[in-house]
């Protein structure tokens, strides 16, 4: 599949108050020391409520850290509930047969099958968890939708 590198190497353990001792692959960690990643240290993920609970100073960081392990969690824990429905067929849709969402064909797959797939990509799973936040500006969320100041909002 092309995503070992993912996976690679001895994992290094990062300490962390909320979650405790989380592990990051040597891949992660150099993603984790790019400037664009440590800007994330000064961007507070709970905007002033600092200044009604002296405690609530979470960083964008903190943040990014504990949804790549939340992430993963939330993965493994629908793996093992796959395993045990194995047998059961789930249906989707598939937008790549064109046309409008309506027109779009029903396709199903066996537990099992999702179970694997959902197996094998629990790296790439970390790692949108862990790079979800990169277009947060300062206060984002609170210049967005509080204050509107910008007319897009950092998700589109």
């Amino acid at each position: 599949m092309g995503l070992e590198f993912l996976t690679a190497s001895q994992a290094k353990i990062v300490r962390t108050t909320l979650y405790g001792d989380q592990e990051f692959t040597p891949w992660e960690l150099e993603l984790l020391h790019t400037p664009v990643m440590q800007r994330l240290y000064n961007l507070k993920q709970l905007g002033f409520s600092d200044k009604v609970f002296p405690d609530a100073v979470h960083s964008r960081l903190n943040h990014v850290l504990g949804v790549a392990e939340m992430a993963e969690r939330m993965a493994k824990n629908l793996v093992q509930w796959l395993d045990k429905n194995s047998s059961a067929e789930f249906k989707y849709s598939n937008e790549r047969s064109g046309g409008s969402r309506k027109d779009w064909p029903t396709e199903s797959i066996k537990g099992a099958a999702l179970a694997q797939h959902v197996r094998d990509n629990i790296p790439v799973v970390r790692l949108i968890g862990f790079l979800h936040d990169l277009t947060h500006a300062a206060f984002g969320h609170t210049l967005e939708d509080e204050v509107c100041v910008f007319l897009e909002k950092h998700d589109d």
